[in-house]
Formats: structure tokens, C-alpha cells, sequence
């Protein structure tokens, strides 16, 4: 991407203007344009980037340009993708739950053909083929077990992964970078990114980590460096995929196994799922209950109304034939605690999923086995007055995404409660919860930053201007309820 000011002097050039008559077009000084156009200075302002794009009459696309280098010279060439790289991260869990159209050749155990307990394939054609089978045997196993020693760069494995029984135990061992610099740990991010669908396609699918150099472990000139152990074969693959060593001896394919082993003692999760089951979630998530009145960030569809929530309408709706005593008294004191804070949450949120809580009740965030029903009409009419009153006071500080920049998924929360936590909730179709707990520094320090960061930025709208969007559409339902 072109610097900013070179591209800034390109378009002037390009457009046969002089810094004179660009400022008598846009109202900005001739001194200053003539700052930006040297580099020494960058607008505090995107309006003043607009201004430009104006005023050198610039086409759509050109605007699109000038505005992205701005942001680059503004944040820094690795921080901007960094967040655009976590912007898409979430997007992505809009998709999750599509369905696979992968089409893999199935029922291919009988290219394992073997003359002798080692094997050597040649070509990427029977080098996939060969992997297929070595997967396909273990996970028509019923206690099947798949371990892998691979990066998801290495397509082939994860789309058999997503195609297998889904009872299928695979564990994964990744590399990622320490976080030494931007261009890690953006790799650490496509990383994770590419790893998302595997998340929902392959319950038992569990990747760890280990902090090193990728680009020594895994290239061209290292042999075999992908791994597949299963509890019948041991397959190395060329980091190309035009060379494979099957081997079927079981001393080997012990030895290798310990190796993995021990080097999965010495690896950390990538991430920490929490189960929803009532028991195990409160278990899980006690220690997100216990409030600290540290500031927390949200992206969530719906705005976080739980704080403004009264308590009779808790009472209402809460499910006593489901949660004990401990549990519910857990709950009336997180309730207590966010009631008595304040700029505690800090939130963007979806005008669309504002729209469905007031038409449905439906609340994301609350696991169903809590609720007994959803607030009534004019308890959620209730709850959206109290919320406003909170933002018109200060106590709330929210922000609505605009959303031909930026949809939030209608299946996620994610919530930082400190640079060291961030969670992420899923809520698929089936009113199942899938709850993550990131776990790799750098992709914790990613999301924290980026949750930060749009809280004040031009994919949302300013607190005044989501006050107003927020009025608007309370006015709407409360006509529609009380007319």
C-alpha cells in the first residue's frame, strides 16, 4: 500500500490540481495541505481525508485508497491489518454453521495397499489419498484417536477433519510465533482463523500450541515435517504434499507417539471450552462473576441489557426448577454488582438485534437453560428505558456498528474482561452454546485491542448518534405496545 502522502501528491498530480485551488475547494488551509502532501503531518481526522477525496473530485475506489492509506499512516501499517485481520475473524462466525459442500473422495481405505510396513508416496493426488485412508480407518473406530503435527496452511488435513465422524477425537499441535512483531502475530491470527469452522464441524477437535519459529519447522527443505499418528500408521508428508513415508511398524509408530506426547505436555491449548451445562458453566464461569469493576468490553448482536434488567423481571423469568439456591444467589450478586458500577460495560451492538429483542425478548447472552420465558412486551420496553436512562447519565457507554461496515454475527458475544481474558460465546440454531476461552497471549492482546478500539471508531456510531438511533426504535415499539 502507497504512503499516505505519496498518494496524496499522486492524486493531486493525477488530477492536474494545485494546492490552491484544492483549498479554496475544501476549506482547508494551504499550509497544512501542503504538510500532509511533504509527510509531516497526519489529520487527527478522517472528515478531513473526506474533504480531500472531494474536492480532488476522486472516484469511489480512489477515496477508498486514500482513506485506507490515512488509516495505515494513522494506526501503523501492522496494526491496521492486525484489527481488520480480527474484524474478519468475526465476520466469520457468521458462516460457521453452513453447510460443508466439501466433496472428498469417501470409502478409500483400500489405497493403503502395503507391501511391506514401509511405504513411499509419490505425488500430491496419492499423497491425499493415502491421508484420507489413514483417517477414515481411525474414525470408524469407536474410541478413534487422530493426533497431527501440522499448521493449517496445509488445507487437505483440516477439510478431511471437518468431513470426519464427528465423534472423532483429533488432537493438533501448531506452531504459532511468539509475539515478537505485527507480521506474527497476524500469522498467529490467520492461524486462528482458519481453525474456527473446525471448532463447530468437529466437537472434539483440540488444538494446542507451541511457541517457536514456523518458517524453520516447516518449509521446503525440511523432511517430513507433518505428522499423522493414528493407532495403526504413522504418515510424514513433505511440507509440499509430493512426498509421504506410510509406516506400519509399531515400534515406530510407538516412538513417534511418545514424542507426541511429551511435546503436548509441554504445549497449551489454543483455546479453553467451557461447557453450558448449568453445573459446569457456573463451575466455568464463576470467576468471570466474581466482579472486579474492571472496565470490560463487548461485540455482542444485541446490546448487554442484563445490567438494566429489573428484579422483578429476573424473578419472573429466572428457571427455579434448574438452578439451585447457590446458583441463584450467584446470580443476584453479579446483578447487584453491575447495578451499583458504572462505565463498567462498554459495548458496540447491532441496531438489528435491538430490533429483535424488543419483537422477541429473545435474550443471546443469558444461556436458555436460565430462563424460564423471555421478558414480556412491556418488561423489555422496561429494560430499554432503563438502558437509555444509563446512557443518557453516563453510567452505560454503547456504541451501534453501522452496519454496512461492520455486521456483528447474530450467534456471538465476545467479551474482554481484562487484556489477560477474553471469552467468546457462540449460540448456534439449535440453542446450543459453545463457549471459548482464548488462551495464546497474542491472540488475547489481538481481540483486546480490537474490542478497545471500536468502541471509538468509524465503524460505529458516536454515543450521541446511537442514543438517538436507540430512542428511535424504543419510541417505535413502545407505539406499537401501548397505542
Amino acid at each position: 500500500m502507497q504512503e499516505f502522502h505519496k498518494l496524496l501528491t499522486r492524486f493531486i498530480n493525477e488530477k492536474n490540481t494545485t494546492i490552491y485551488t484544492l483549498a479554496k475547494n475544501t476549506g482547508i488551509e494551504r499550509s497544512y495541505i501542503q504538510k500532509m502532501k511533504s509527510g509531516a503531518r497526519i489529520p487527527a481526522e478522517k472528515s478531513t481525508i473526506l474533504k480531500l477525496a472531494k474536492g480532488l473530485m476522486l472516484t469511489a475506489n480512489e477515496s477508498a485508497q486514500l482513506v485506507q492509506a490515512y488509516s495505515i499512516a494513522k494506526m501503523g501499517e501492522g496494526k491496521y491489518y492486525q484489527r481488520m485481520f480480527v474484524q474478519n475473524i468475526i465476520s466469520s462466525f457468521a458462516e460457521v454453521q453452513a453447510k460443508n459442500t466439501l466433496i472428498l473422495e469417501c470409502n478409500t481405505q483400500n489405497n493403503l495397499v502395503m507391501s511391506n510396513d514401509y511405504e513411499h508416496i509419490s505425488g500430491v493426488s496419492a499423497v491425499h489419498k493415502v491421508l484420507r485412508a489413514v483417517m477414515e480407518i481411525e474414525a470408524s473406530k469407536e474410541d478413534g484417536c487422530i493426533r497431527i503435527i501440522a499448521q493449517p496452511s496445509f488445507s487437505y488435513i483440516y477439510d478431511c477433519i471437518s468431513t470426519l465422524n464427528s465423534s472423532t477425537n483429533v488432537e493438533n499441535i501448531i506452531t504459532l510465533y511468539k509475539q515478537d512483531n505485527d507480521n506474527t502475530i497476524n500469522y498467529n491470527l490467520d492461524v486462528f482463523q482458519k481453525l474456527v469452522p473446525l471448532f463447530f464441524s468437529c466437537p472434539h477437535f483440540h488444538p494446542f500450541y507451541v511457541h517457536d519459529h514456523v518458517d524453520t519447522i516447516f518449509n521446503d527443505t525440511t523432511v517430513l515435517p507433518v505428522t499423522i499418528i493414528t493407532s495403526d500408521y504413522l504418515l510424514r508428508i513433505a511440507n509440499d504434499c509430493k512426498q509421504a513415508l506410510l509406516i506400519r511398524d509399531e515400534k515406530i509408530r510407538q516412538l513417534y507417539l511418545a514424542s507426541f506426547d511429551k511435546k503436548k505436555l509441554n504445549s497449551k491449548p489454543i483455546f479453553d471450552t467451557i461447557s453450558a451445562e448449568p453445573e459446569q458453566y457456573f463451575a466455568n464461569t464463576a470467576a468471570l462473576m466474581d466482579f472486579d469493576g474492571e472496565a470490560n468490553y463487548n461485540i455482542m448482536y444485541q446490546p448487554c441489557i442484563i445490567p438494566y434488567i429489573p428484579s422483578d423481571t429476573v424473578n419472573a423469568c429466572i428457571n427455579t426448577d434448574v438452578l439451585t439456591s447457590e446458583m441463584l444467589s450467584q446470580i443476584n450478586e453479579y446483578l447487584y454488582n453491575l447495578s451499583t458500577c458504572r462505565n463498567t460495560f462498554q459495548m458496540v451492538f447491532n441496531e438489528e438485534g435491538l430490533d429483535m429483542f424488543l419483537r422477541t425478548g429473545k435474550i443471546v447472552e443469558i444461556p436458555p437453560f436460565m430462563l424460564r420465558a423471555n421478558p414480556t412486551k412491556k418488561q423489555r420496553l422496561e429494560i430499554i428505558a432503563n438502558f437509555i436512562a444509563a446512557m443518557e447519565d453516563g453510567r452505560a457507554v454503547a456504541h451501534i456498528a453501522k452496519p454496512n461496515l461492520f455486521a456483528i454475527p447474530k450467534p456471538i458475544v465476545i467479551t474482554a474482561y481484562s487484556k489477560q481474558q477474553v471469552i467468546i460465546h457462540h449460540f448456534d440454531e439449535s440453542g446450543s452454546i459453545h463457549i471459548f476461552r482464548l488462551e495464546e497471549i497474542s491472540l488475547v492482546n489481538a481481540f483486546h485491542d480490537f474490542l478497545m478500539w471500536i468502541q471509538d471508531c468509524d465503524l460505529v456510531y458516536t454515543q450521541e448518534e446511537s442514543l438517538e438511533i436507540l430512542q428511535n426504535v424504543y419510541k417505535k415499539h413502545f407505539n406499537n405496545v401501548y397505542r
